[in-house]
């Protein structure tokens, strides 16, 4: 079976296996954002005047500054410290614990919402989702840095010599460099899918996904690309993001068994009846 047709298969039966899973689906991600605006109302913000506002014009910088203390104390400290320490314990977990309620759906297996708080049964997958999302985040901005490095040395280069043709490459470079690092860091897509099964470790989830991965950065963001549609529709309308987003970690899911050969064989069900 061709990629494109293999592409079409994953998309339609996670769509397929979704039927009946859409109520849970939403529940859950209510539930996610209840908790995290229940975490980040610890957070000591102030309501700005009617005149800041208006002075701030459309400065999204000036704007966002606006809601920050006007005095930074030991308690504002804390505040932000203890907001950044239950982000981390609870939203890190909660994240692996999507990753496998979805995981149930795309195998066609019968998802419970509990299945996404599974994972504070115990305190190992509790570090272990903080660990493996820590090592996705660092390896991730690393190589991100690096691809950045040459454009942000040519502009310098271009700020210096006043050239009026480098600005163009930089703008080039910029976005090669972009689309590099959008194809790199998708190495590590399917680490948290992988560790929600409970079967490796963190870094050897991470390590899985990047061999999974070998030779296929292509085909995934391909995967990525053919959702473009959604994320324009989910720009204009946000509350239909709950259905592009379950939709897209159920395909992902799919996929990871794409990419372990577990389905879409020569002689599979899934490719004869996309066919």
């Amino acid at each position: 079976m061709d990629k494109t047709n293999a592409r079409r298969a994953i998309k339609m039966i996670a769509s397929r296996n979704m039927q009946g899973n859409w109520i849970k689906s939403f529940l859950l991600f209510i539930a996610i954002s209840v908790i995290q605006m229940a975490i980040l109302s610890f957070l000591p913000l102030r309501l700005p005047l009617q005149e800041e506002i208006v002075a701030a014009g459309e400065d999204i910088i000036k704007l966002l500054m606006l809601f920050l203390p006007r005095e930074i104390t030991y308690r504002t400290i804390a505040s932000y410290a203890v907001t950044a320490v239950l982000y981390i314990l609870v939203m890190c977990p909660l994240s692996v614990g999507t990753c496998a309620f979805f995981r149930k759906i795309a195998k066609g297996e019968k998802a419970r919402l509990r299945d996404a708080f599974s994972v504070f049964a115990n305190l190992k997958t509790i570090f272990g989702s903080i660990w493996l999302n820590f090592l996705v985040l660092l390896i991730s901005s690393f190589w991100v840095f690096l691809f950045m490095l040459v454009p942000v040395a040519v502009e310098v280069f271009a700020i210096v010599v006043e050239s009026w043709l480098l600005p163009w490459l930089v703008v080039v470079l910029l976005i090669g460099a972009s689309v590099l690092s959008v194809l790199w860091v998708s190495r590590y897509s399917f680490a948290l899918y992988i560790y929600a099964e409970g079967n490796l470790g963190p870094f050897a989830s991470l390590c899985e996904s990047i061999r999974l991965m070998n030779h296929r950065l292509g085909e995934c963001l391909s995967l990525r690309a053919s959702y473009f549609l959604w994320d324009i529709v989910c720009y204009f309308f946000p509350p239909l993001s709950f259905i592009y987003s379950a939709l897209f970690q159920t395909a992902y899911a799919k996929y990871l068994e794409y990419l372990r050969g577990e389905i879409f064989t020569p002689s599979s069900e899934a490719p004869q009846q996309e066919q």
